[in-house]
Parts: C-alpha cells; sequence; structure tokens
C-alpha cells in the first residue's frame, strides 16, 4: 500500500481527475449499502466546544450564527453511505484509476460532507472554486439552497478544524479563523 501511495500520480489543478475523483465518491453515496455508525461529527465538535469553553459569544458572534443557522442546515439530509474522512490524501491514481484509502470513518451522514471536507483540504493547496467543484460532483449547477446546504457543511468543517487548532494550540488558527469569517459572510446566497 505505500508503494502505491508513493507512486500515486494526482493532479489536483486537473479539472478530469478531480471529476474522476467526484465519480469515485459517487458511486459510493449513490449506493444502497448501510452500517450501523453513523456519522458523528457534530458530536465530535460539541465534545471539542466542551473542551474549549467555547461559548455562543466567542468570535465575535460566528459561534451564535453558526449553532443558530449552520448546524440546523447540516442535520437535513438524505441518509447515505459516506467515507467520513474523504479528502486529497485519500485518494490515489494508480495506473489511471482512482482508488480511494482509509475507510475507517464510513458511516451513515450526509454525502455533502465528504465533498465539503475535501473542498476544505483541497482549497488549501490547490484553490479551486466550491461552487466548481460541486457543480462537477453532481453534474449540474447547483439551486441556491443546494449551494447553502453544501457551504453550511463547508463552514461547520471550517469550524470543526478551527477549534481542532485552537485546542492543540496551533500556527494555523488565524488562517483557519479568517476562512471561517469569510465563508460566513458568504453564507447568506
Amino acid at each position: 500500500m505505500l508503494v502505491r501511495w508513493v507512486d500515486s500520480k494526482t493532479d489536483f489543478t486537473n479539472r478530469d481527475f478531480i471529476s474522476a475523483v467526484m465519480k469515485e465518491i459517487h458511486k459510493l453515496h449513490d449506493s444502497d449499502g448501510t452500517i450501523g455508525a453513523v456519522s458523528g461529527i457534530h458530536r465530535i465538535v460539541k465534545d471539542t466546544e466542551d473542551r474549549l469553553g467555547t461559548t455562543e459569544n466567542d468570535l465575535e458572534g460566528c459561534v451564535a450564527r453558526i449553532h443558530k443557522q449552520i448546524i440546523p442546515e447540516t442535520m437535513i439530509y438524505e441518509e447515505k453511505l459516506i467515507h467520513g474522512d474523504f479528502h486529497h490524501r485519500n485518494i490515489l491514481c494508480v495506473d489511471e484509476r482512482i482508488e480511494i484509502i482509509d475507510w475507517v470513518s464510513l458511516a451513515m451522514g450526509d454525502p455533502i460532507q465528504d465533498i465539503a471536507f475535501f473542498y476544505f483540504f483541497l482549497d488549501r493547496e490547490y484553490p479551486q472554486d466550491f461552487r466548481e467543484i460541486l457543480k462537477i460532483y453532481y453534474e449540474r449547477e447547483l439551486s441556491d439552497a443546494e449551494y447553502r446546504h453544501a457551504l453550511a457543511w463547508l463552514i461547520f468543517i471550517t469550524y470543526w478544524k478551527y477549534l481542532e487548532e485552537v485546542e492543540r494550540h496551533g500556527a494555523r488558527q488565524d488562517e483557519l479563523l479568517c476562512a471561517l469569517k469569510k465563508r460566513m459572510d458568504g453564507y447568506e446566497v
């Protein structure tokens, strides 16, 4: 597996490659598969907030908006089988074939959680447009409501990663807070 990972030819700047990746994850989401595990991302964020003592007054009102607008939006979905840890380092391209690895977080949840998680990490290393990634995934333009739902997931994941960075006293706190606020500003679609 390590040799396959090292030899993997991934080019996340290439739209055709991203399209192939989106087709692979879409197969999982469209499968009729089920599993007993349910995505625990909301519980993980709540536990992290509790450990940090985060209140709705924190971050200039962002936390209050996240709890009042973003989290409720991310709780509305048709439950499907999701990867749960879908990001660029869990995608290999070997012999022109896309392989998704690291299935330990496989669960039932919202497929857009996977896409937003993928984009969160992709955006850091290969700046892409979120609407374009969603268009590739859906193979069509999104309605405003669909985009708002996807953006809510992206904001929620950015908030989660910000909390993780704060908890471990990481150097990216300011960068993630800036990204969080910018995405929150764009939420009024």
